[in-house]
Order: C-alpha cells, then sequence, then structure tokens
C-alpha cells in the first residue's frame, strides 16, 4: 500500500541522505542540500533553499549537530559543517579535508554531555576519520587492519 498525499518539487536525481535539524528537514542529493519547512500541520513541507554541490560530486551523508548546526559528506572527499538559519538558508561555517580521491558514505555525531564533540566518517577507503565538531580539524584516523 502507497500512501502519497502530493510531490513536491525535489532534487534532480537520487536523494541519498535526510536528517532532522531545528523545524527543517535536510535532503542531501546528486544536486547539493535542501532544506524543508514542517510545519507539523499534515501538509507538504515547503522548499526553503537549494544549495547547488559540485558538479559531479554528490552529497551522499548527513549527520545533525546540536540544535540548527547539520554536518555534510559526499564523493568530493569533504566533511562541511552547515548553519541553519530561521528561514532555512544552510551556511558553511567549516569544511574538513582529506585532500585525497576519497568519497564519505556515513556520517555520525559523537556526543559528550549532550553537546556534539566530533563528527565520525566512514570512506571509501575503509578509514573512519574523527573530526572536531566545532572545527573539522582532523582529530585522528581508525584504519583497517593489514
Amino acid at each position: 500500500m502507497s500512501l502519497v498525499v502530493g510531490k513536491i518539487d525535489a532534487h534532480e536525481g537520487t536523494i541519498y541522505a535526510l536528517t532532522a535539524c531545528a523545524d527543517f528537514l535536510v535532503s542531501a542529493g546528486a544536486d547539493g542540500l535542501c532544506s524543508w519547512r514542517v510545519d507539523g500541520t499534515g501538509s507538504l513541507p515547503k522548499r526553503a533553499v537549494h544549495v547547488a554541490g559540485a558538479p559531479g560530486m554528490p552529497v551522499l551523508a548527513l549527520a545533525n549537530g546540536d540544535g540548527d548546526v547539520l554536518f555534510s559528506g559526499g564523493a568530493d572527499g569533504r566533511v562541511t559543517r552547515w548553519t541553519l538559519g530561521t528561514d532555512g538558508d544552510l551556511s558553511c561555517s567549516a569544511v574538513g579535508s582529506t585532500h585525497d580521491q576519497i568519497t564519505f558514505y556515513a556520517l555520525g555525531v559523537v556526543r559528550a554531555a549532550g553537546d556534539a564533540r566530533a563528527v565520525a566518517c566512514a570512506a571509501s577507503d575503509g578509514i573512519v576519520r574523527l573530526w572536531s565538531a566545532a572545527t573539522l580539524q582532523l582529530l585522528f584516523a581508525i584504519c583497517p587492519q593489514t
């Protein structure tokens, strides 16, 4: 059984990740990020903003940080810290990069006392990297055994 209440103008192509942040849903796809205002009334979400990604470099993973902060990662080998404005605007507040040809497939936020302390990223090279949530400085990497 499929329940479709309507269609909304979304990404061009596949949506790879979705997370809730403040009063918004944020989706990630081949064409970048979109934020969607969700009013809780059951009506369709309204797209607030679209942030284009690098051509051919889809955003594949999202993780919710603290309150209005979220993190993204994808085919460009970067993890990005975003701040979500009250109107749904997404502004980049930090970028971490390995400068390697890797893809981030999964992100997770490590918390201590309820605060986001680090962002863990699983990559195509088999390495899990831990970044500072505040600065996106690389803290350390967990390498697979050889």
